[in-house]
């Protein structure tokens, strides 16, 4: 059984962030060490850890429960996907050890043995809509963020729009309503409207995070699904460049 969106926003309950928490060390960020520091900014992921062996995987199944996902992690393996380095839907036992060995030899021979940390175990998100959420801290525009239609809508609509990073929810609120597929954000053929505040919310803490860390060079979370109203948003991949 799937997790329930309305834990997701439990974990990322409404709260200011005044001062961001410094990241974890500087370079390019793999992605669970991302999303330990957006859990610090208080923008939640899906629930998981980080496996070194098969073993250690069936203990965290066991507590998360399935259907899961499995991921590997290290910061040179900044597109996982394209060489086979996440499989999802994993529904059982004997799914989950074949999954491992597969995933452990599709991505050897695009990592030495000592660059990967190990296997993130995630329990598979509710369905939701798909955002893109990113930001920069560049030299000489300062701090923006980048917000738009994730997964293959941002490749198709090129749905992406860009604010300051200082700005205001007032702000941020008519940059949502005026973002190409805007219409999504809200009830539309069948599916509910989406939880607009706790993007905003999500958006705030990114944008104080960027003015408070100038070291955080740039960051993508993508995506950032949204469930319905009320029930939060999730960051399901996070990408983190410290200078």
């Amino acid at each position: 059984m799937q997790m329930r969106a309305d834990a997701y926003a439990r974990i990322s309950a409404r709260a200011p962030l005044d001062d961001a928490p410094p990241p974890p060390r500087r370079g390019v960020l793999a992605e669970h060490e991302g999303k330990a520091f957006l859990r610090e900014l208080k923008i939640a992921t899906p629930q998981g850890a980080l496996a070194q062996t098969l073993e250690q995987a069936r203990i965290e199944v066991d507590r998360l429960s399935y259907p899961v996902v499995i991921k590997a992690q290290a910061a040179a393996l900044t597109h996982k996907s394209d060489v086979g380095g996440v499989i999802a839907g994993i529904e059982n036992p004997a799914q989950l050890e074949a999954a491992w060995k597969r995933l452990l030899a599709n991505v050897q021979p695009a990592l030495r043995s000592d660059q990967l940390d190990g296997v993130l175990i995630e329990q598979m998100a509710p369905p939701g809509l798909e955002l893109l959420l990113g930001g920069r801290n560049d030299p000489q525009w300062g701090a923006f963020i980048s917000v738009g239609l994730g997964g293959v809508w941002v490749e198709a609509l090129e749905a992406i729009e860009v604010l300051p990073a200082h700005a205001g929810r007032a702000e941020i609120l008519r940059c949502l309503e005026r973002m190409r597929g805007a219409k999504l954000l809200g009830a539309f053929r069948g599916a509910p409207r989406r939880d607009v505040e706790a993007v905003t919310d999500a958006i705030l803490r990114l944008g104080a995070a960027l003015r408070s860390r100038p070291e955080i060079t740039e960051v993508d979370i993508n995506p950032l699904r949204v469930f319905a109203e009320g029930e939060g948003v999730c960051a399901l991949d996070a990408l983190f460049v410290i200078d």
